[in-house]
């Protein structure tokens, strides 16, 4: 005999589950599920190569390197993208001090890291705590990672982050007690 009041509950449940999920993408904005977060053009790195971007940071008098991990749906990452990344006063401020790069948490795609290893990026992420996203790795001049901030920074937040790394307050104090 089967038993129907069991799979009918499974399957309000799963009916349920479906429209909290589509609830949830329409109050994001987002009406046609999820996208990936995309990176702004001014971040495309083509083949991702730290250590020699490492070189560029050198040559031009730069802050250091600034890594956005971002993963498909992610609409944290597309609100930092949109807001943060946005605003064209930060903006400015980022690309005249940092080497801008926008990867994907989970590729396979083989990369260079700072130290001239290589690896995949979903290994380098690892590598570096990135195990969620947004998160932002920035590397100083010298290859070594300077900050990281994981979740959804404000354009506020992500303001006061340039201020720590520009005025070099990181070599002295934490972020936390800076900010």
């Amino acid at each position: 005999m089967v038993d129907t009041g069991s799979s009918l509950r499974k399957r309000l449940r799963i009916l349920v589950l479906m429209l909290l999920g589509y609830s949830t993408l329409a109050l994001a904005g987002i009406e046609d599920g999820p996208r990936h977060a995309g990176h702004p053009d001014w971040m495309d790195p083509g083949i991702v190569d730290l250590e020699s971007e490492l070189e560029t940071v050198r040559d031009e008098g730069m802050t250091g390197i600034m890594v956005l991990f971002t993963t498909q749906g992610c609409t944290y990452c597309a609100e930092f993208i949109n807001r943060s990344l946005g605003d064209p006063t930060l903006q400015q401020r980022l690309r005249e001090n940092f080497v801008t790069i926008g990867l994907e948490i989970f590729d396979d795609t083989l990369m260079t890291a700072p130290d001239g290893s290589e690896m995949s990026i979903k290994q380098f992420a690892e590598a570096q705590g990135a195990g969620m996203a947004p998160t932002l790795l920035f590397f100083g001049p010298d290859g070594e990672r300077t900050l990281r901030a994981v979740g959804y920074q404000s354009p506020e937040r992500f303001d006061l982050i340039l201020d720590y790394l520009i005025e070099e307050a990181n070599q002295s104090v934490s972020f936390r007690d800076f900010a």
